[in-house]
C-alpha cells in the first residue's frame, strides 16, 4: 500500500529499492553497452542509476 499523500515516507529509498527490479536491471544493462572503458560517467542517486553503478563495479574488477 503506498505511504498517504502528505506524509513524509519513513523509508522510501528501501521501497524503491524492491520496486521494478527487472525493469531497472534492463535500464543498466542497455546503459553500460554505451559506456566504453576510460569513459567518465556521471551519475544521479537514483535507485535505477544504483543498479547501473554496481554493473560498472563488476565490470571494472579484476577476473
Amino acid at each position: 500500500m503506498p505511504w498517504p499523500p502528505g506524509r513524509p515516507d519513513p523509508e522510501p529509498r528501501a521501497r524503491r529499492l524492491k520496486t521494478v527490479r527487472p525493469r531497472k536491471a534492463a535500464l543498466a544493462a542497455h546503459a553500460m553497452r554505451h559506456i566504453e572503458p576510460g569513459m567518465a560517467v556521471l551519475l544521479d542517486d537514483s535507485t535505477t542509476v544504483l543498479e547501473m553503478a554496481r554493473r560498472l563495479r563488476l565490470a571494472r574488477s579484476p577476473r
